[in-house]
């Protein structure tokens, strides 16, 4: 597995349609003998998939601090791609406030899409033993019912501010 660390999300779904887009043009029956697209066609004639194939196959996002205007790009992504992060230590993360942060980003989505992005994908690409974490996320983690209640604009801290998606939540209305 290849995995994008510290990504944001919204720049994945056009890139894959772009180079599906460039992989058909530059490696099809429409690229002229002898042009420059015809030369980038011999390499990809070797290539068995689709470059979107390839990332459906084995490839990862680490998503840090998934901004709620990104929520809805998750099936073009692919719910099982996702891997949510809070950026921590890093002082743009959202952690303390990463409750907060995954009720703004995810109070609406089903729950068992949330418990895949929030930590089952990655304990699925780095062999985390759910089992042995659960007393952890028991003591510490947000529960399911915590996540599902919305964040109001106004109840988002204003020290969080640091961290993107806070800011874009509380002066974007997203």
């Amino acid at each position: 597995q290849f995995v994008f660390t510290e990504q944001g999300t919204a720049w994945l779904p056009e890139e894959i349609t772009r180079l599906d887009y460039y992989h058909l043009r530059l490696g099809g029956s429409g690229a002229a003998s002898g042009s420059q697209e015809a030369r980038f066609g011999e390499a990809l004639g070797r290539l068995s998939l689709k470059p979107s194939e390839y990332w459906a196959r084995q490839c990862q996002l680490g998503s840090s601090f998934i901004r709620r205007a990104e929520v809805p790009l998750r099936e073009a992504v692919g719910i099982e791609r996702i891997m949510w992060g809070s950026d921590f230590p890093h002082l743009e993360g959202c952690w303390p406030y990463s409750t907060q942060h995954l009720r703004l980003a995810f109070h609406d989505v089903p729950e068992h899409e949330v418990r895949a992005m929030v930590g089952g994908n990655a304990a699925r690409v780095y062999g985390f033993d759910l089992d042995a974490l659960a007393p952890l996320a028991a003591r510490f983690g947000p529960t399911p019912a915590e996540v599902s209640v919305p964040l109001d604009a106004d109840d988002i801290p204003d020290d969080s501010l640091r961290c993107p998606a806070f800011a874009s939540g509380k002066y974007l209305g997203d």
